[in-house]
């Protein structure tokens, strides 16, 4: 739930003690840990960054933009990131293919 609405990640990945916490909401009020956007061409890059700042000012402590060649941009409450802080690197499990 933001602002402007509820927002809808295409795929999350949450902490047990997170989903014990909010296992009932319908609507959460505060982002997963990990929150996944596609960028796809047809949407503003602008818009993936405004969504993955709205992620992370309810919570996430990232954000993963997909773009449509599979390039994945790491956004965090810092800036971005090459790698993810929870030892995930998806740059290079795309490269392992």
């Amino acid at each position: 739930m933001t602002e402007d609405g509820v927002k809808v990640p295409d795929v999350a990945w949450c902490s047990e003690a997170f989903l014990a916490q909010h296992w009932s909401e319908v609507a959460l009020l505060k982002a997963p840990e990990i929150v996944s956007k596609s960028c796809r061409p047809r949407i503003p890059k602008r818009n993936c960054v405004i969504r993955a700042a709205r992620y992370l000012s309810l919570g996430a402590r990232e954000v993963w933009l997909v773009a449509e060649d599979g390039a994945v941009e790491i956004h965090t409450t810092v800036g971005l990131r090459d790698d993810s802080t929870f030892g995930f690197n998806p740059a290079a499990a795309d490269q392992a293919k």
